[in-house]
């Protein structure tokens, strides 16, 4: 698992996970955090989602690509605390419910995607 948390690894990495059939869970770089969904956050990170799919898309170890890592968890157990802005619970809706999948499905739709780990739903 590549840790939403951490960085997106070095192409040899994915070399070495295809030569001996690793799959890889690949997280997008969120996890523990709220983010504001600004018009200029939005741009930077559809940017980063096409750069990072377009690099790693065509390794055979690639199982899955998740949106995030433990956010939709502290989202739903915390709502008063956590999160205490409404904006920021749509703006994660919109990042990982609509933004995420919609750049996948133009880049890469055959690689399985889920929003979250853990993931409720």
């Amino acid at each position: 698992m590549v840790w939403g948390g951490g960085y997106y690894p070095d192409d040899f990495f994915y070399d070495a996970c295809d030569e001996m059939g690793l799959i890889v869970w690949q997280d997008f770089m969120f996890a523990c955090c709220v983010y504001d969904l600004t018009e200029e956050f939005e741009e930077s990170i559809t940017a980063e989602f096409i750069d990072i799919i377009k690099r790693i898309r065509h390794h055979t170890g690639l199982g899955l690509w998740c949106g995030n890592n433990e956010m939709e968890m502290f989202l739903e157990e915390n709502k008063d605390g956590w999160c205490k802005n409404p904006i920021q619970f749509s703006d994660y809706i919109k990042m990982f419910e609509y933004i995420i999948p919609k750049v996948l499905k133009q880049y890469d739709p055959q690689t399985f995607y889920w929003p979250a780990s853990p993931s409720l739903h």
